[in-house]
């Protein structure tokens, strides 16, 4: 049976540092045989909080 992982990327800087290492982990369960699935909050469109922007923005 496949082992399925999902990874959720939480950050919205650019160069995230725990997407990053989400990735690294990403290669090494698919290297050990594993379904994989990487989302990341940049790409989902959701409605982040972010106290510096007004709602007009």
């Amino acid at each position: 049976m496949t082992k399925r992982l999902v990874l959720l990327g939480g950050s919205m800087r650019a160069a995230s540092y725990s997407l990053a290492a989400l990735r690294a982990a990403e290669a090494l369960a698919q290297n050990e045989g594993a379904a994989t699935t990487l989302l990341s909050v940049r790409d989902l469109d959701l409605p982040i909080f972010r106290p510096n922007t007004s709602i007009s923005e």
